[in-house]
């Protein structure tokens, strides 16, 4: 698959690009992976990140460890990311799903299908943290050890 990079951009070592757009600017940082995605002029994604089947627009940033999921066995599904969005490490997007301009999400966030509205927030959870709230309820409801 082809890909085309425009001016000023920058790629780094061990990136793997497959039919991927970087518009003028754009940063592809250590072990990136990118398949069918464009990344517009000045947007980032520095490390250790897997966008499949992204569009990422003008200025938005992929800390590291970001995984677009766009597979579900079935056909792939494509993500769409708004202009100057924020996406926090550990952050995994459930494809279809579509961020709107300027939204953010936070550290450990998982976006379902779905989409975050333009400005809109969404935040992780701890590893964890559903199974121990689990735990908790069986225990006051005399249910569990």
């Amino acid at each position: 698959m082809a890909c085309v990079i425009g001016r000023n951009c920058e790629v780094g070592p061990f990136a793997h690009l497959r039919g991927t757009v970087l518009e003028d600017g754009a940063e592809i940082g250590n072990f990136v992976e990118a398949k069918k995605t464009r990344l517009g002029a000045g947007a980032k994604a520095k490390h250790l990140t897997y966008l499949g089947d992204a569009d990422g627009r003008c200025a938005c940033q992929h800390q590291r460890r970001t995984i677009t999921a766009n597979y579900d066995g079935k056909p792939k599904h494509a993500t769409r990311i708004g202009e100057r969005c924020f996406v926090g490490s550990g952050t995994v997007i459930v494809a279809p799903s579509q961020l709107g301009d300027h939204s953010m999400t936070g550290a450990g966030a998982i976006v379902k299908r779905g989409s975050v509205s333009a400005l809109g927030e969404v935040r992780g959870r701890r590893a964890g943290e559903e199974a121990a709230r689990t735990d908790r309820r069986r225990r006051v409801a005399g249910q569990g050890d």
